[in-house]
């Protein structure tokens, strides 16, 4: 291993969603409004975050079988049937 390369592995489908999109879904999928503050983005922050699969694949041989919606739905599930 060379000293820039890593053991850990982006798990995603190499396509972003917005914040704005990520937060649209919630609320699709809770059929609750969320309140959202617009801010102007932090200093550091990046423009744009991706999970890049291809070392999952190359070295897991891993593919994505699910996508954002999926694990809205999912998440939300499991927290309606495990909280009170």
């Amino acid at each position: 291993m060379t000293k820039q390369e890593t053991t850990f592995f982006n798990l995603g489908i190499n396509n972003g969603n917005t914040v704005k999109e990520v937060f649209s879904l919630c609320e699709e999928v809770t059929n609750k409004k969320i309140d959202i503050k617009n801010c102007p983005r932090r200093e550091g922050d990046p423009e744009t975050l991706v999970a890049d699969k291809t070392k999952a694949k190359q070295v897991l041989n891993w593919q994505p079988k699910r996508d954002l919606e999926h694990s809205v739905k999912a998440t939300y599930s499991w927290e309606v049937a495990n909280t009170r």
